[in-house]
């Protein structure tokens, strides 16, 4: 189960001895698009390689289902760790940004926009900008794409992991 402290999520989990197979995916993925984009860089994409994935309970109880405590997910929690601590400063200062800015405005209006729904949006806009968008005078567009993103993701009820992109 997951223990909630201020701004810390901790989780117990059972190591991998293996990559899941929608870990594999990414990786593929990764390998082929590497001259296609500029984040994350091909070096990052190595070192995830070497990181550990988790199998962690999904959360809280489903009062739908009495055995909700049993299921469980495949965590990347590493990879991602990896990833943010791969940003550039413009990505970095965007995440930050629409965390203070869900933290202050958006949980008034719903509880349903977590850090995990921020880290994924950045991910994925990070991906699939151009390398202009990492100079920092173009921090409130990448901003705007950001939320531009969530709001279409709010839209069609559905913002894929970065990673697991079937969950």
């Amino acid at each position: 189960p997951c223990i909630t402290a201020k701004n810390v999520d901790l989780a117990q989990g059972f190591e991998l001895c293996s990559i899941a197979e929608e870990g594999n995916k990414w990786l593929d993925i990764m390998d082929a698009s590497e001259m296609e984009r500029l984040w994350p860089t091909q070096l990052v994409i190595e070192k995830i390689k070497k990181l550990k994935c988790h199998v962690v309970a999904v959360g809280g109880p489903d009062r739908c289902s009495p055995d909700s405590s049993l299921n469980m997910r495949v965590s990347y929690s590493l990879w991602e760790k990896e990833l943010v601590s791969s940003f550039h400063d413009v990505q970095f200062f965007c995440f930050l940004y629409l965390k203070m800015l869900n933290r202050k405005k958006l949980n008034k209006i719903s509880h349903d926009v977590s850090s995990f729904h921020i880290k994924n949006l950045v991910f994925w806009e990070s991906m699939e900008c151009s390398q202009n968008l990492f100079l920092f005078k173009n921090l409130r567009i990448l901003i705007i794409q950001c939320l531009m993103r969530l709001q279409k993701a709010v839209k069609e009820k559905r913002l894929s992991h970065f990673i697991d992109r079937d969950r």
